[in-house]
């Protein structure tokens, strides 16, 4: 890939890394004034009077014909680099198994494309089962401590009840509200199984589908991967930079990449992360 990159700076020398699957290209350009013109250097040069040469000032150039190209000092150099495309950090996705489990179900197949919510897989879970119906579980207990509380309310402020009464029955209200919290929590860490423990996994980027990593019928533990998604719409440029051209580059430069097809893809440095002593730096626009 080739790398334009317009900087003001001193002269560089140019520097070719031959490894990689491409390579990209940094121009750094000088900022000189340009150089002395030709009419200043033709009075002071002498004319050479070699055979069918015909010396011609400056200003009887265009009445021959001539057109006068001035000199300037440019001082560029290239800076080659190898380099890829590759998906951006938070342009893919591993989509695991948010629970143990079977898989009854997959919704998707190598290649297709899929939204953000989009169904990926739905798995049978006992564990499942038993977090919806401990919900359930905290749902009734709270309903029979709220009651409670309102009565036992209800009596202290008419002098049936004692405080200590009335204090235990809100302690145990306030219990149950927790244990509600903790229930939700717990099932929606699971993807919020239903009461028969069938959770569908969900997509939480948009992109292509590009492994499945199982099948319907597979068991699967905590954790294990079912799909890996990438949206290839964001894309970084990736390439190493030597130690010696690290100060050069800077987050926020501009950038031009051109592949082997000749397709101009522009960007800007996000980010510039140094190798160890001596090795080379990772760059990604």
């Amino acid at each position: 890939m080739t790398l334009n990159r317009k900087l003001l700076m001193g002269a560089a020398a140019i520097a070719v890394l031959g490894a990689g699957a491409g390579f990209l290209v940094a121009r750094v350009f000088d900022s000189h004034e340009p150089a002395a013109s030709q009419e200043d250097h033709a009075e002071d040069e002498h004319e050479d009077h070699t055979e069918g040469f015909v010396a011609l000032k400056p200003a009887d150039a265009p009445a021959a014909g001539v057109e006068l190209a001035h000199v300037e000092r440019g001082g560029g150099a290239d800076l080659l680099l190898p380099g890829r495309i590759a998906p951006a950090a938070n342009a893919q996705s591993t989509v695991g198994s948010p629970l143990d489990g079977t898989i009854i179900e997959m919704h998707v197949a190598t290649g297709s494309s899929v939204k953000t919510g989009s169904p990926i897989a739905s798995i049978r879970s006992p564990d499942g089962a038993a977090a919806r119906a401990g919900l359930d579980s905290a749902r009734a207990a709270l309903d029979l401590a709220e009651a409670a509380d309102r009565r036992d309310t209800s009596l202290h402020e008419q002098g049936a009840a004692s405080r200590q009464q009335w204090e235990a029955t809100r302690a145990a209200t306030l219990k149950a509200q927790a244990d509600l919290r903790s229930a939700e929590a717990e099932l929606a860490v699971m993807g919020s199984p239903s009461s028969a423990g069938v959770v569908v996994v969900r997509s939480s980027i948009s992109g292509v589908v590009v492994r499945l990593a199982t099948a319907p019928g597979a068991v699967l533990d905590d954790g294990d991967e079912i799909a890996f998604i990438a949206d290839s719409s964001r894309s970084e440029l990736v390439f190493d930079a030597p130690p010696a051209s690290i100060g050069a580059i800077a987050v926020g430069t501009h950038i031009e990449g051109r592949g082997a097809s000749g397709d101009v893809i522009e960007g800007e440095v996000i980010g510039v992360s140094p190798g160890a002593s001596g090795s080379s730096a990772t760059v990604r626009a």
